[in-house]
This record gives structure tokens, sequence and C-alpha cells, in this order.
């Protein structure tokens, strides 16, 4: 199963970002057992569905996911319904889960959390005041008309952080939430835009190159002229 897994993780990171979602979902049908370890480590662009309880959208993503259900953070039921009341958070997890949304709609539009027999667990697992967190941020441009532009991909990183314990779990979350943005947003600069403009500078080095070499030809061209005339 590793040996599989790995040959799979190792073809996602060939093909470009664009089309990790049919990828994973080819990859699934020809290895169904691969399915769950897939959907938990591969990351894919986020879905939005609608509410049918508050109205208002929320995120399908592995978090808050049973089977083909997946969990709304405002109503906190199942949409298609789910019956096992043990996969939903406790109630006061849930208290948490409510607070936790509404101070990180700022930088997000949902947070789920759920019980661990130690504490609980959100899109960052948390034991004491040691935090884990993972980002990614997926690149897509696209430009069509007479010159064809495409440029995707994505970043991924892992931080693992150990805040102030007199501060509380929003706060500690926040503030790695707004870290990881920001080294996000610079490691994006660098490494896709700054590649892309050093690729433009050389093209442009290069046309200005064949333009002098054409230029010094002609110049030869009409110096073996003028010592022929004499």
């Amino acid at each position: 199963m590793d040996n599989k897994l790995d040959c799979a993780l190792d073809i996602i990171r060939r093909l470009p970002p664009v089309l990790v979602e049919n990828s994973l979902a080819s990859l699934i049908d020809l290895e169904p057992n691969l399915a769950e370890s897939l959907l938990s480590t591969v990351d894919v662009p986020l879905k939005v569905r609608m509410c049918s309880v508050s109205g208002k959208e929320y995120l399908l993503c592995d978090y808050n996911r049973d089977g083909d259900s997946f969990r709304s953070p405002w109503s906190n039921a199942y949409e298609p319904e789910v019956f096992d009341e043990q996969l939903k958070p406790s109630a006061k997890l849930r208290e948490l889960e409510e607070l936790a949304n509404e101070a990180f709609k700022t930088y997000k539009d949902f947070v789920y959390m759920w019980d661990l027999n130690c504490g609980f667990a959100a899109t960052v697992a948390i034991k004491k005041v040691e935090y884990k967190l993972t980002s990614t941020v997926m690149l897509y441009i696209i430009r069509d008309g007479q010159c064809n532009l495409s440029l995707t991909g994505s970043l991924t990183r892992q931080e693992l952080t150990v805040l102030n314990a007199k501060f509380d779990h929003i706060s500690n979350l926040g503030t790695m939430v707004e870290d990881m943005e920001n080294k996000l947003r610079s490691n994006l600069q660098d490494i896709y835009f700054g590649k892309t403009k050093d690729i433009v500078n050389e093209l442009r080095g290069l046309h200005s190159l064949q333009e002098t070499n054409h230029k010094l030809g002609l110049q030869k061209e009409i110096m073996l002229l003028m010592k022929e005339r004499k």
C-alpha cells in the first residue's frame, strides 16, 4: 500500500497543478483503496456549497467530509444527512468552533473542529500549546489572446510553533495564520513572479543581441562595398 501511495503522490507532483483534481479522481478510480489516503494528503481547489439551513456559503474539504456528505459550520448538520451524532463535535467544542468562525472570518470562511482523545483538532492539530499549521496556496494565471500565457503552481508550507500559553487558542491561531500568509505571499512573489521576470528579461536580452549582430553584419557589408568602390 505504501509503495502504491508513494507512486500515486509522485505522479501528482509531476503533473500540472491545474489538473490536480482530475488527476486525483483518475488515480482513485484506478486504485480505490488509496482514496482515503490521497484525499487527506493531496490539496485540491476547494468547492463551495450553500447551507440549506442558514443560507450561507461554506467550503467542502476533507476536514468536514464523511463519505459524500459535508458538515456545515453554520448549522452543524451534514448534507446529505448523516445520522451518526458522534461524527459531530461535542457541545463544548461546537461552541468554540462557532467562536472561531466568527474570529477567523477575516482570514477564512470557515473553521472546522473535531474531538480527539487528548483534546481537539481543526485544520491545525492542537495539543496543549503546540500548534502545527499546514498551508497551501495555488496559483493560476491564464491569458488568452494574441499571446497565450499560462502560469500555474502551488506552494505548501508546514510550521510547528509553540506560542504563549497565556493567550487563548483563537489568538494563537490568528497569529499563526497571519504570519504564514505573509510568508507564502513573499515566497510566491520570489519563486513564480520573480522567475517569470528573469525569463522575460533573458528573452529581451536575446532579442537585443540578435538585433545587434544584424546591425554589425550590415555595417561590415557597407564597409566592404565602400572598399570595393575605392
